[in-house]
């Protein structure tokens, strides 16, 4: 398995090869039947068109901004009739409010744009442990499983 991290700024991502499409080929052909796609990772840029911050695709040149990885990545996913499943990194470098109790309602929000705006999904990646309260980890468990009973 290849693990890497790139940190992008808004105005220098810009994929040029790009095919969620053959990554889930792939994943296909090698027998697996699940794929997590970080969505946000911990400096905070988002793969997707999110409605709560600017710091995300929209901001990009990739696609003239009108780009949405996690779009892709899930059409993929059905496609190859895989499930889709993302991380959300609990920890955001770029976003103002984090460690503050306004945090908690953010990243809530941008849960729910990924559990409710791309279909089905499967599975989530957290590692709230170091990151969050037991009570605010509990509350975000109970939040998807609102969202998507059979994630």
């Amino acid at each position: 398995m290849l693990n890497f991290l790139v940190f992008y700024r808004e105005d220098n991502f810009n994929p040029k090869k790009f095919d969620a499409r053959q990554w889930a080929r792939e994943i296909k052909n090698a027998g697996m039947n699940a794929i997590i796609l970080t969505c946000k990772h911990h400096d905070g840029f988002c793969l997707w068109q999110s409605e709560y911050t600017d710091y995300c695709v929209k901001s990009s040149k990739w696609k003239e901004g009108k780009g949405d990885v996690f779009r892709e990545f899930t059409d993929a996913c059905r496609e190859f009739g895989l499930k889709a499943g993302f991380y959300l990194s609990p920890w955001d470098r770029h976003e103002k409010t984090y460690g503050t109790p306004a945090y908690t309602e953010y990243y809530n929000n941008q849960l729910k744009e990924l559990l409710t705006n791309y279909g089905d999904i499967g599975l989530i990646w957290f590692d709230m442990p170091n990151r969050l309260t037991p009570e605010q980890s509990r509350r975000i468990v109970e939040h998807v499983h609102a969202l998507q009973p059979n994630c």
